[in-house]
């Protein structure tokens, strides 16, 4: 390989390998950012969660028979 052959070699491997770099680091962020969504959804259905557990046993102690306390818990026993 002569030199102008290998200097011509460098400089495609080279605009190849930013090229790479800069789609491996998009792809990266892009990755890190739904973990961090996922992340914080996981957090939000926890207390949303919560929330509505208390409110079906508190209902429950009130109003036994009440329909809405019944689909409440079905809603709740289906996330398990």
């Amino acid at each position: 390989m002569s030199g102008m052959e290998a200097a011509l070699a460098s400089g495609v491997l080279k605009v190849a390998g930013d090229k790479l770099v800069s789609l491996l680091a998009t792809e990266f962020a892009a990755i890190t950012g739904v973990q961090r969504d996922l992340s914080e959804l996981q957090e939000i259905h926890a207390e949303i969660t919560g929330c509505l557990l208390a409110a079906r046993d508190r209902a429950i102690q009130s109003e036994p028979e009440s329909t809405w306390v019944v689909r409440l818990k079905d809603v709740t026993l289906l996330e398990k």
